[in-house]
């Protein structure tokens, strides 16, 4: 069985990394630069799952920056001025819905920190990709933070694949 790799942000030194056919590959929060280097992720012979908050898609008419930008400051530009420029769009996000041996999940709906309000926000993810015409059935939870609850609550939604704290973080290699 494979380890599974978790990604964020990329560039072209994490694709010259040698091994990556050896994960799974995860990358999370749907950020702009696994869009932009997609041609050459979609040529590593693994499987690759893109886990989305969907809350924290591009607009379709908004002009996305392609420069280089950790995950945690895209997240912190998002969550102080709602700008989504460093995030894939839903077309985006469809092109890699229908590629081979690529899978999009969940990755709630607000990329929430605490779980007060689960239920809305996997109602809202769970409309948002309906209304894309994307089904899921994988789930990583936010923040690493996997809690027993809310995978129960996932499973009655039909989430089957989960995954979490058991990634080994690509910046560990």
């Amino acid at each position: 069985m494979k380890k599974v790799l978790m990604i964020h942000e990329v560039c072209e030194d994490l694709l010259s990394l040698p091994g990556l056919d050896d994960f799974i590959l995860t990358f999370d929060d749907g950020l702009y630069s696994q869009f932009k280097y997609f041609e050459s992720i979609i040529k590593i012979p693994t499987s690759k799952y893109f886990f989305i908050s969907t809350n924290i898609v591009a607009k379709e008419n908004e002009e996305q920056n392609p420069e280089y930008i950790k995950c945690s400051d895209a997240h912190e530009m998002y969550f102080t001025t709602g700008t989504r420029e460093h995030y894939m769009n839903w077309e985006q996000i469809k092109h890699i819905y229908n590629s081979q041996d690529c899978y999009i999940g969940g990755h709630s709906h607000d990329h929430i920190r605490n779980c007060e309000n689960i239920f809305t926000d996997t109602n809202l993810m769970l409309s948002k990709f309906k209304q894309h015409n994307i089904t899921i059935d994988s789930f990583c939870f936010p923040y690493n933070m996997e809690l027993k609850y809310y995978k129960e609550l996932l499973m009655t939604k039909n989430i089957r694949s989960f995954f979490g704290p058991e990634r080994v973080d690509v910046n560990d290699l």
